[in-house]
């Protein structure tokens, strides 16, 4: 956090982004699999959730391990 302010500069919250754009990347791909094989493209839903939830953990890993490595 910047000493000024209480919020979160650009590059803190830079990670969480990135791990939210390939979640969203690798849950498409996920959800439009799912709707091939079930022959119901209403499951593609699952996908996309899925893909945020993994894009989330990486990023906030991320996110935490560049906080390690400050300390």
């Amino acid at each position: 956090m910047s000493s000024d302010s209480g919020k979160e500069s650009r590059q803190e919250t830079n990670y969480l982004g990135l791990g939210m754009g390939v979640g969203m990347l690798f849950g498409a791909a996920l959800g439009i699999v799912y709707g091939i094989v079930l022959d119901n493209m209403a499951f593609m839903s699952i996908g996309v959730g899925g893909g945020l939830a993994i894009g989330l953990s990486i990023g906030a890993g991320l996110e935490a391990r560049k906080k390690e490595k400050e300390q």
